[in-house]
């Protein structure tokens, strides 16, 4: 005696093993966003200006001091230029808080005279929600 399934049930245990692999995951939302998460908040740049004032950065970098000592504190900066000697630095800090759907980002531009000492300083602080 042959044992022959119908052809239904053919059917359907081959739709099943087709689609055991898209069978949605359980996730839990929460971890994405705890440290080392995918969507874990980020730091990006120097630290330093994360609560930087224009007094504070004022008092960091005076008229007069070097631009060595400047990126000493603040490392590289994100872009340079240059024009008749004189040299100007952008420097920024980012904080990004995906949870909480907001970037918090702090700019400061370092102008050098011809000597390459602080001439200029421009802090910028600008929250942005989406």
């Amino acid at each position: 005696m042959k044992f022959v399934l119908p052809f239904s049930y053919v059917v359907v245990a081959i739709g099943l093993l087709f689609s055991a692999g898209c069978v949605p995951m359980m996730y839990d939302e929460a971890s994405l966003y705890a440290p080392g998460g995918a969507l874990a908040d980020k730091n990006e740049g120097p630290q330093v200006l994360a609560t930087a004032t224009d007094a504070s950065v004022a008092v960091m970098f005076p008229k007069g001091t070097p631009q060595s000592q400047v990126m000493q504190v603040l490392g590289n900066p994100m872009t340079t230029s240059v024009s008749d000697g004189i040299v100007v630095q952008t420097f920024s800090h980012s904080f990004t808080a995906y949870q909480a759907q907001y970037v918090q980002i702090e700019s400061l531009t370092v102008q050098y005279d011809k000597k390459g000492t602080v001439s200029k300083l421009t802090f910028s602080k600008s929250t942005n929600h989406w």
